[in-house]
């Protein structure tokens, strides 16, 4: 999940009060994690078969086609990019509060963010399956710091209609009951960022609806627990500070009824200590949930790049793109130094608002996406929840309700947003509107110029037998490229090396063992050996000498010797064989046989340039019969 408990009960549960005026807001809560769960079951279940790193765009263009899947891509970059610039803000602004309140130094929220960013960048860096235990830890500690908070406000003294007020379906309509549920569905944003993961995990058909299911029933347990606990304990007198009637003039007191509240749970004494435990957990919860919006940023950008959209260098683990890569943390830096700079928090709450309401929008398509798709193909999955009929339904609660908050968003964002001191209210909602229309456009583009690219968007990966395609495409092709190419040049060793060694060892050897018996009688002193065929015109001609291990030890001069080179009853002086006669070397008596040289090939190479064996006529030093 990508929005933390703590960041929706310290900052989203008390501005839907705010700005709502509504009682009942755990039902609102109950609702809004309804629809939102309606819309994950959807998408969930279509994302089993179309599988791609680049979440709700790549479902919508199977369902509405790649122009529509493209704009949707342009407004969730926009929207993340909000969310991170709102969550910089926040960490600034938080993190300078609390060097002040510790240190008693005045650090400019402006170089906190900066350092935030900085932060976030590293954890980034690190691979998810290794950060995942950070960021588990994270949650865990935020889930402590809430339920004990939750608990004890609960615990106030209060009138027992003041605790079940909040639970009464009668309140739903007591203040502005669209408002509120704007604030309770943008404050689930984050499931979708499951879809971003696919390739991070083992069994994404598993996992991933998982932890879209888990995430979602916690939150909305979460939040519905803590709106009740901040809606009872602030009951009366105390409910009119957190929902006050003029909005305009309270703007930037969001989430300040909180410490009065902390004061009251654990005494004015310790509501220092706690109040910063609270907020040094908050400041720890928005580096994690920065840091998945950022991973899920990066990979939406290697989705379109894998599907040709953007260059090779926004893919994940492309070599090199560093300064690809640092495009998103420089821009959200300059965002949130120009909200911290205004000195008005209220823009802070207003840009994370605007940016839910357009992952919003993005649902919405996607569940409208979701529906046509199971209309049309009727496909049936024995390990999903519930017939393709049922899940067709979930996408259609899901379109009406995520629409329904994207539309009223847009025209009621003036009355959490006042036009004051020159702030356009309709801003964001035109910038939602022009991300929209910019993918839209550009897919045309691709569509006139490259249709083949326009074809592939959405469509990396479209069964579970192309899951090891990228693997093999982007990460197996080098290693084939550098490790498995000498691997082919070794094909000539394998091809000459083996024929000579069967040739001149293996072959003649049962025919000198056979042959060179030891012999008996007046010419036993140089056996005769028989002579090997010679090789065909055209091929090299090889030597034909007597093996060294039946050479006679002391040759007398006069004897007669048998065996080529030598004649037959030809004497050892007389003997004109080849190498011999006038060539012949001389043997003293009683010395021992030394085979006459050869002469060597113009390319041979020289003896102790290979091995310090002779090279044989084919260059291959292992050819030597001494």
């Amino acid at each position: 999940m990508s929005h933390a408990p703590l960041i929706v009960a310290w900052v989203a549960i008390p501005g839907a009060f705010q700005f709502g005026h509504l009682v009942a807001m755990p039902l609102v809560y109950v609702l809004g994690g309804i629809a939102l769960l309606c819309a994950a079951l959807a998408f969930t279940s279509m994302a089993r078969r179309v599988r791609h790193p680049g979440g709700l765009y790549a479902l919508v263009s199977h369902g509405l086609g790649p122009a529509a899947g493209l704009g949707v891509a342009c407004v969730v970059l926009i929207s993340y990019l909000g969310s991170l610039v709102s969550l910089y803000a926040v960490f600034g602004m938080v993190f300078s509060g609390l060097v002040f309140d510790i240190f008693d130094v005045d650090m400019p929220g402006e170089i906190a963010a900066v350092l935030g960013v900085a932060l976030v960048s590293l954890l980034s860096t690190i691979r998810l399956r290794r950060v995942i235990w950070l960021l588990g830890g994270l949650l865990v500690a935020q889930f402590v710091v809430l339920i004990w908070f939750d608990v004890r406000a609960l615990q106030l003294p209060m009138a027992s209609e003041d605790f079940t007020a909040p639970l009464h379906p009668g309140w739903l309509f007591s203040g502005s009951f669209g408002i509120a549920l704007c604030f309770a569905v943008t404050a689930f944003i984050g499931l979708d960022t499951s879809l971003n993961f696919v390739r991070d995990v083992r069994q994404p058909a598993r996992s991933v609806p998982r932890a879209a299911y888990v995430a979602g029933i916690l939150m909305t347990s979460a939040s519905a627990f803590s709106a009740w606990a901040v809606g009872a304990a602030t009951s009366g007198q105390a409910r009119a500070a957190v929902a006050p009637d003029d909005v305009a003039t309270t703007a930037g007191t969001t989430g300040q009824s909180l410490f009065t509240l902390v004061a009251r749970i654990v005494g004015p004494e310790s509501a220092a200590g706690v109040a910063r435990l609270i907020m040094f957990t908050l400041l720890l919860a928005t580096v994690g949930t920065a840091v998945v919006l950022h991973k899920a940023v990066n990979r939406q950008l290697s989705g379109l790049s894998l599907d040709g959209v953007l260059p090779l260098s926004f893919r994940l683990g492309a070599p090199g793109a560093w300064h690809v890569r640092s495009v998103v943390p420089a821009l959200a830096a300059i965002g949130a130094v120009a909200v911290i700079a205004s000195e008005d928090r209220i823009y802070a709450l207003w840009l994370g608002l605007a940016s839910g309401l357009g992952i919003t929008g993005a649902l919405a398509l996607t569940s409208v996406s979701a529906l046509v798709w199971f209309l049309r193909s009727g496909v049936e999955d024995e390990a999903e929840l519930g017939s393709w009929e049922g899940r067709a339904v979930a996408g259609a609660v899901a379109a009406v309700v995520t629409g329904f908050v994207f539309v009223f968003g847009l025209l009621r964002l003036s009355s959490v947003f006042p036009p004051a001191g020159g702030r356009p209210s309709w801003l964001l909602g035109a910038l939602i509107g022009a991300a929209f229309s910019a993918g839209v456009i550009a897919a045309l583009m691709l569509k006139a110029g490259r249709p083949d690219v326009y074809a592939s968007i959405g469509r990396f990966r479209l069964d579970d037998d192309a899951d090891a395609a990228p693997q093999a495409q982007y990460d197996a092709a080098p290693q084939a490229q550098y490790d498995a190419a000498p691997q082919a040049q070794a094909a000539p060793q394998q091809q000459f090396a083996p024929t000579p060694q069967a040739q001149y060892d293996a072959a003649p050897q049962p025919q000198y063992d056979a042959a060179w018996e030891p012999r008996t009688g007046p010419d036993a002193a140089v056996p005769s050996a028989p002579s090997v065929p010679r090789s065909n015109v055209g091929e090299p001609t090889y030597p034909n000498y007597p093996s060294p291990n039946y050479a006679a030890p002391g040759a007398p001069a006069g004897g007669v010797a048998d065996g080529p080179g030598y004649g037959n009853g030809v004497s050892v002086q007389d003997a004109s064989g080849p190498g011999y006669g006038a060539n012949a070397p001389a043997y003293p008596v009683g010395a021992q046989y030394q085979p006459p040289t050869y002469p060597q090939p113009a390319d041979a190479s020289p003896s102790d340039e290979i091995s310090g064996q002779r090279p044989g006529p084919d260059n291959h030093s292992w050819w030597n019969r001494d």
